[in-house]
């Protein structure tokens, strides 16, 4: 016996009713039951308020704004900031249009020329319903003739507009560099639907939480203006005043500058509080950049206080991965600021990134968002100590560590404090007082709203000038380590004289890595970024914390390595930047099993997702390039792939590629590779090779990754690295 339930019938029941006696279940050996529906729904039930649509502003109606805006009397008669963006946010709402509300998202291919259609398709088929009823034959095979024609029509409209938008996201993806393989596999997501809201639950009894606004605000309170982070207001009104004298040598903002600063703010960006698109600002007219050029000038030096707009940020929760989304503490804040604000920051981020280098507060241990280095730098260096220790049979134990929050714990005073001390330009120890004194933040999440809170600590996530001050921050923690004289050593002759090399480790922003030769010199180096953490106000995370020995018998001992009063982790392999290393023979064996992984996956996603699109070839050849290949051959400058893994690789691409071509299995590998404009994996790998090996020839010798290249070349160790650029040299015809 089986029953068939629906709930969203259920509301719509009225009466049922069961044949006891079995009158109406003659010829039946079961009771039948009886159910009456309404056409409306009698049970009252929690409506959720309708979404009200929001405003949006075309790239035509951006066109006006902007060309407006250049002509506006109240724009050129704009005696600060606060007037200038006025007008231009009236001219904004002005010309923007209001979306409509609702719950469902409209496809990209829906316009007005699909909707008649559809809505003429709707009209023929009611009309034909009605002449059926009682019409004439004749006139019910026009009625139907009619409507026949008509479904054709709007289906081949709806193809052409589908494919029209297949095209357009193609070139959108294909345009985005970097960031195509995210925006590719965000416009997956979306195909999806709209993503429900979860439902929060409360951290204490784990059911579903009635004040969603307050636990909002708490959860904000916790993060951003803890009871322990001291305000700035603690700190004398000498060390927090923006100086206004002609003595305060102010940095010169032009209008390049601010071109250069506009180049890098995408187009899409999120807006902030202000709702000032970063179009508008990229489009705007000569006169115009140079007003606000002058604006930025005067908020630099003091003339003119930071605009209300700039204090106050819209928090956006991103879940933390692998983690219950149904508890707020698994959700990571992100600040959104204004745009105009982010403009301002990229251009003190220049100058003061200018002054760091020249000054060289920065080590050479950092390598995060610093001009002229790489990601694969610290890849590279670390690869060729872990095969230097093998093939020298050294011991090398590395250790990766987490730090809990760390953006998002720098307590401002300390901050203006250690900016101070490193001798920073009066005016803009001032400036970064004054950015982050009464700044406040407020979120949204599902139905709920949160008050705005005061922030009194972390840097602002997203803003160009934060991964700079955060560096600048932690540069006592790595200076620490330098003059603890504990790491790897790297001794050799250079110039008939012994050079001793000591690498303590690496960081890339907040990533850090530990390496030592010993257990009791790893514990020297993790109590110092103890003491050190400790006096910065931040904290270890021990458990996302690991220790990997790469080379020599130091597991008996490893068990005492304690970081913080916790005990560290000892793992077999890490994820570092990207690359899972791990103490096998083959150090990169978990990665390369990632990576035919990752080509299989990438092939069948693409091939289901170009099998029905508009046009298969393009779609295949374009999409298989921009984003499925760059994850391939990630840090493929300083990683070496095996034969078969590559091999593998290869196979992925030219199914792919068959597919495209839509051509059999016995097309010879040349013509698909040659018909589509392919290179091989191999070519990549040879030109990412020997262009990093030209790049570490004329790096500056201080450099760990130049240091490791010479050590190796010094003492005749021939790494994997080498040995396999050696032969793409020879193969590929490179010569230096």
């Amino acid at each position: 016996d089986y029953a068939l339930v629906s709930q969203k019938l259920a509301r719509y029941l009225v009466h049922a009713d069961i044949d006891e006696a079995g009158d109406h279940s003659v010829g039946s050996d079961h009771n039948r039951i009886r159910l009456q529906f309404s056409k409306a729904t009698r049970q009252l039930r929690k409506q959720k308020p309708p979404r009200t649509g929001g405003f949006r502003l075309y790239p035509t109606a951006a066109e006006k704004v902007v060309e407006e805006f250049e002509n506006s009397s109240k724009r050129v008669s704009a005696s600060g900031y606060a007037e200038y963006m006025d007008e231009l946010k009236r001219l904004i709402k002005q010309h923007s249009t209001k979306e409509r509300g609702g719950r469902r998202q409209r496809k990209r291919w829906w316009d007005a020329e699909v909707q008649a259609a559809i809505r003429l398709r709707q009209e023929l088929n009611r009309e034909h319903r009605t002449v059926l009823l009682g019409g004439p034959s004749d006139q019910v095979r026009l009625k139907w003739h009619a409507y026949q024609l008509q479904k054709q029509a709007a289906k081949q409209l709806v193809q052409e507009k589908m494919a029209q938008a297949d095209m357009v996201t193609m070139r959108e993806i294909s345009a985005s560099g970097r960031d195509a393989p995210r925006k590719f596999w965000r416009y997956l997501g979306t195909l999806n639907g709209r993503e429900q809201c979860l439902t929060i639950l409360d951290e204490d009894t784990g059911q579903p939480t009635e004040r969603l606004g307050q636990c909002l605000t708490d959860h904000l309170v916790e993060v951003f203006s803890p009871p322990e982070a001291a305000p700035l207001e603690d700190l004398s009104p000498t060390e927090g005043t923006a100086l206004t004298s002609d003595d305060a040598t102010c940095v010169a903002i032009g209008r390049v500058s601010l071109i250069r600063a506009l180049a890098h703010i995408k187009n899409n960006t999120a807006q902030g509080l202000d709702k000032i698109p970063a179009s508008v600002l990229k489009a705007l007219g000569r006169e115009s950049r140079d007003q606000l050029a002058d604006i930025f000038e005067n908020i630099l030096s003091g003339a003119e206080g930071i605009p209300q707009d700039w204090r106050g940020g819209r928090g956006v929760l991103i879940p933390k991965k692998g983690c219950d989304r149904h508890y707020l503490r698994h959700y990571r804040p992100l600040t959104v600021t204004s745009t105009v604000y982010r403009t301002f920051a990229y251009i003190m981020k220049e100058h003061m990134t200018a002054w760091a280098e020249e000054e060289g507060l920065l080590t050479e241990l950092q390598g995060g968002f610093r001009r002229g280095r790489r990601l694969e730098d610290h890849l590279y260096t670390l690869t060729q100590c872990i095969e230097v220790a093998r093939r020298e049979k050294r011991n090398l134990i590395c250790c990766f560590l987490d730090i809990a929050k760390a953006y998002d714990s720098v307590p401002h005073a300390r901050l203006v404090r250690q900016l101070q001390d490193l001798n920073m330009r009066p005016e803009w120890t001032a400036l970064i007082y004054r950015l982050y004194d009464g700044n406040t933040v407020r979120t949204q999440l599902g139905e709920g709203t949160s008050e705005e809170v005061l922030v009194t600590r972390g840097l602002r996530q997203g803003c160009p000038l934060s991964p700079l001050l955060y560096m600048l921050y932690v540069t006592t923690l790595e200076r620490q380590l330098i003059r603890s004289g504990l790491g790897f050593s790297l001794t050799h002759l250079e110039h008939g004289e012994t050079v001793n090399w000591v690498l303590p480790g690496l960081t890339y922003a907040d990533d850090v890595v530990l390496t030592a030769a010993s257990v009791a010199e790893m514990q020297q180096l993790l109590d110092i970024c103890t003491h050190e953490a400790m006096e910065l106000g931040l904290r270890f995370n021990a458990g996302k914390s690991a220790a990997v020995v790469f080379s020599g018998s130091l597991e008996p001992t490893l068990g005492s390595l304690r970081l913080g009063g916790c005990d560290v982790p000892i793992l077999d392999s890490y994820k570092y930047l990207g690359i899972t290393l791990s103490n096998a023979a083959d150090y990169l064996q978990d990665h390369h099993t990632y990576l035919r992984h990752a080509a299989t996956r990438g092939a069948n996603i693409l091939r289901k997702r170009s099998l029905w699109s508009c046009n298969r070839f393009i779609v295949s050849r374009e999409l298989w390039k921009a984003i499925v290949v760059p994850g391939l051959t990630f840090s493929n400058a300083v990683v070496c792939v095996p034969g078969d893994v590559r091999a593998h690789m290869e196979r992925r691409q030219r199914e792919i590629g068959r597919q495209a071509l839509g051509c059999h299995g016995r097309v010879a590998n040349e013509a698909v590779q040659g018909e589509l404009g392919w290179s091989s994996f191999e070519a990549r790998e040879a030109t990412s090779k020997i262009t990093y090996y030209g790049r570490l020839r004329h790096m500056d010798s201080c450099t760990w990754a130049r240091r490791l290249f010479m050590y190796t070349h010094l003492t005749g160790l021939r790494t994997r690295w080498q040995k396999r650029r050696h032969q793409l040299e020879h193969k590929y015809s490179f010569f230096f």
